[in-house]
């Protein structure tokens, strides 16, 4: 996705997920915000299908949206554990900038 800001100045966006599973793990780069977003939802979907034992439980918390994208955090707990495991999952910009893309500027005069 190409943008320009106030100035004129062209970036071209793409959204980069990132896991947080002891350590931060970059599981894709997308060009588009909505694959981004279904990427990070098949995969926890998919999680979630190890935690379907009696006693188990697998929580999606909401989005979370700031400056740099957004997050969702998980929690979840085996019947076998003392306590439950905490996961995030984000997606963040990724702008690149285009000068050869750039608004030109008219002179006023």
């Amino acid at each position: 996705m190409i943008y320009h800001d106030s100035f004129g100045r062209a970036y071209y966006r793409q959204f980069v997920v990132v896991t947080d599973i002891d350590g931060l793990m970059v599981s894709g780069i997308f060009d588009d915000y909505d694959k981004a977003v279904g990427h990070v939802m098949v995969n926890l979907w998919e999680f979630s299908e190890s935690y379907k034992e009696e006693g188990d439980w697998f929580k999606i918390g909401e989005p979370e949206y700031y400056d740099e994208g957004m997050h969702i955090t998980i929690k979840f707990q085996s019947r076998h554990w003392d306590k439950p495991c905490e996961e995030t999952y984000f997606i963040l910009d990724y702008d690149t900038r285009k000068p050869e893309l750039d608004k030109s500027k008219e002179s006023k005069g």
